[in-house]
């Protein structure tokens, strides 16, 4: 019993952390590579750091919005099961 409290703690703590690095980990090589990119094209450090953060924006919707289609045909599906 006396173990339920750190272990409380350490999911609060991990769970987030987690998020965290699975979202780096989707959207990280795309940043990295229009970072590069604006870096070898001679562009300044914000446009290249705004063109790395509009390439990380444009991947997480296009996974997010490949994920909500295909949960749509997999209800679609079930429904006519």
């Amino acid at each position: 019993m006396r173990d339920k409290p750190t272990g409380a703690l350490i999911a609060i703590i991990a769970a987030p952390l987690m998020v965290v690095c699975c979202l780096l980990f989707l959207i990280g090589p795309a940043a990295v590579i229009a970072w590069a990119s604006g870096w070898v094209a001679g562009l300044g450090a914000v446009a290249s750091t705004g063109l790395a953060i509009v390439a990380a924006i444009l991947v997480y919707g296009f996974t997010r919005r490949r994920r909500a289609k295909t949960a749509a045909r997999r209800g679609s599906a079930a429904e006519q099961s």
